[in-house]
């Protein structure tokens, strides 16, 4: 019969550990809503602020006029049709869509490339992880010494992720 470990008296059984890290997780998840809807609040406030003042003509400069109005609308009006006349004109244009082609072909390829080469460290990630394991299993370490190499080689794989969307121009989470 195996001998039995029983936890020493500062560690936590699994279940307590498991249970005060989903509560962490819901207490991070709750903090950051509670700022969001902070962030909300304080961006709404200043949208009011903002459009008080610029509703309240002043003796200097008492608006615009509704001639000014009408004109101004119309010439954004104008505007707009010269964007979208101009982005039919490039989209009939063959040396834009060659490019166009070109850069989406690009990207798509360079994403290929990224997915490839993070499958690749989740798959060598994921055999040491395993192979650890399965030495621990066989007796040939502790389990708990092994769960440290697991962290440890996590740790690893988000490192080599941080400096991969570093490379890519991306800010690290």
């Amino acid at each position: 019969m195996e001998d039995e470990k029983t936890p020493a008296a500062d560690e936590a059984p699994a279940d307590e550990t498991v249970e005060e890290a989903d509560e962490t997780t819901e207490q991070a998840t709750e903090s950051a809503d509670e700022e969001w809807s902070s962030t909300g609040e304080h961006i709404r406030n200043l949208g009011e602020a903002v459009k008080s003042h610029y509703d309240e003509p002043t003796e200097a400069d008492p608006g615009p006029s509704g001639d000014e109005l009408k004109e101004a609308a119309s010439q954004f009006g104008r505007a707009i049709g010269r964007l979208f006349g101009a982005i039919g004109d490039a989209a009939r244009d063959p040396e834009v869509k060659e490019q166009a082609q070109k850069a989406g072909s690009s990207m798509l390829a360079a994403l290929g490339k990224t997915f490839d080469q993070l499958g690749d460290e989740a798959n060598e990630a994921f055999n040491k992880s395993k192979s650890k394991a399965d030495e621990a299993n066989d007796g040939g370490g502790d389990v708990m010494e092994a769960a440290e190499r697991e962290l440890d080689d996590a740790d690893l794989l988000d490192e080599l992720k941080a400096d991969l969307a570093e490379d890519e121009g991306e800010p690290s989470a």
